[in-house]
């Protein structure tokens, strides 16, 4: 009797230091709109199995399916809190993020747990639904990304599922058998979970990508106009029009910079031009002799 006395009251410690996940007085409302949820979700998913015409493959087999609608049976409002109390107690950064959060937002995740619980069950004759609600429920995760979640606690949660669900069953069947549908079902369920959160991710990033890529044409068009204007718009001292240069133009500039720069003008080589008495004068001189002494007498010219 001690012992067990003892227990209890380490157990009931250990509860009391867990972070609640919602308040006790706000159950019953959050409770019945659970269950208006769960039932809308369900009658539309059945109304849309039957106008599609597809073929509907279960989730789990028939005897495997029993023990799962009878576990959630038995099941309490507190079945969320229960799941992810396990949870704190397997991992410390499931409890800091848990800690970080609003009482709201506490009650928010617990909500959509159990609701997300109820809606597996209720849609168990058609897979695809279960994937369907599945990957909505971990796309709902992405909004507690900047406060600490990680992708991670999907794995120790499928787990608290099945521990948690299994002792539901009280011992009705085999512990294997219900050991067995169970992971089963949370194998299939948050594999399409994590799938649902990633898919969102990827979905909100590329919408952020967009939106930053608008924007950014956007500044850049301004500075495009601004640029093309300072382009069209003279500088001082420029002149306004461009005009072309003749080669006449560019060569007498040529001169006129060699010139003003002080550098002499090159000599020509080609001989003056001599007027008509200029020639004979020049002439005359080539027929006098060469020698200048007048006293010696005069040279005959043979051949006279």
């Amino acid at each position: 009797m001690g012992n067990a006395k003892s227990s209890e009251q380490v157990s009931s410690k250990r509860n009391a230091s867990l972070p609640r996940l919602a308040l006790p007085d706000d159950r019953r409302t959050s409770t019945a709109a659970s269950k208006k949820f769960t039932k809308r979700m369900s009658t539309s998913s059945q109304g849309s199995t039957g106008q599609s015409g597809r073929t509907v493959k279960p989730a789990l087999p028939l005897a495997q399916r029993q023990i799962v609608k009878g576990c959630m049976d038995n099941a309490k409002d507190d079945i969320a809190e229960r799941i992810y109390r396990r949870v704190i107690e397997k991992r410390e950064d499931f409890r800091t993020f848990v800690e970080s959060l609003p009482i709201e937002q506490r009650m928010e995740l617990a909500d959509n747990l159990r609701e997300f619980l109820n809606g597996v069950v209720e849609r168990l004759m058609d897979s695809e639904e279960v994937q369907r609600v599945s990957q909505e429920f971990g796309g709902r995760h992405v909004q507690f990304r900047s406060l600490g979640f990680r992708p991670d606690f999907f794995a120790t949660t499928a787990d608290a599922v099945t521990t948690e669900c299994v002792f539901l069953d009280a011992a009705v069947h085999q512990a294997s058998d219900t050991l067995t549908a169970w992971s089963t079902l949370t194998s299939l369920m948050f594999s399409s979970v994590r799938d649902g959160y990633y898919n969102e991710m990827r979905k909100q990033r590329r919408a952020s990508n967009c939106l930053t890529k608008s924007k950014t044409t956007q500044e850049a068009l301004p500075l495009d106009e601004n640029n093309h204007n300072e382009e069209g718009v003279p500088r001082k001292g420029s002149r306004g029009g461009s005009r072309s240069v003749s080669p006449m133009e560019s060569s007498e500039g040529v001169t006129d910079e060699t010139v003003s720069g002080g550098e002499p003008p090159t000599e020509t080589s080609e001989p003056p031009v001599l007027g008509d008495e200029a020639a004979e004068e020049e002439s005359e001189a080539n027929e006098k002799p060469e020698s200048s002494n007048y006293l010696l007498p005069p040279q005959e010219i043979h051949g006279c």
